[in-house]
């Protein structure tokens, strides 16, 4: 085995300067893994701080969860309920839609119905009764009756004008 490099061997003893050096060499890498070790270790304590700062807020953050729950499950049920009052107002909607197509058929009809028996509008007049709008309608004879009218009430029935 061969002997260290700043050593002699064991027989013819040992120099001490050999030994100093060795120690000075020793002392000096000590020294380095020290200085290293002591950054490595600050290091690590500011990444701690970090961490711990991090952990300190997903505390805080998870600390707000039971009521963001709380606000989400709040917010679900204004919507459902916003949802539920949309389809009745759409379905109101729809109700109002055919009644007023019905309206416009009906009035066709007795659009219809004043030409053919020669009638002509002059005036309406319009008055509320108990908050509901009534009219009179006011019609003027410009032309004679067409001598298929009157009619008798079966024939009104199979053929409105």
């Amino acid at each position: 085995m061969p002997a260290p490099k700043n050593f002699r061997t064991a027989f013819n003893g040992f120099h001490r300067e050999d030994v100093v050096n060795h120690i000075a060499y020793m002392t000096t890498k000590h020294e380095a893994q020290v200085k290293e070790l002591r950054e490595e270790n600050n290091a690590l304590q500011t990444e701690l701080s970090q961490l711990r700062g991090q952990m300190d807020q997903d505390a805080a953050d998870r600390s707000r969860i039971p009521s963001l729950e709380q606000t989400i499950a709040d917010r679900d049920a204004e919507l459902s309920a916003l949802r539920e009052e949309l389809e009745t107002a759409n379905q109101l909607l729809n109700e109002q839609a055919a009644q007023m197509a019905a309206l416009r058929e009906e009035l066709e009809e007795a659009k219809n119905a004043i030409r053919q028996l020669g009638l002509q509008l002059e005036k309406v007049h319009h008055f509320p009764v108990d908050g509901a709008d009534h009219a009179v309608i006011i019609l003027r004879k410009v032309a004679p009756t067409p001598a298929q009218y009157p009619r008798r009430y079966a024939k009104i029935k199979q053929m409105p004008l």
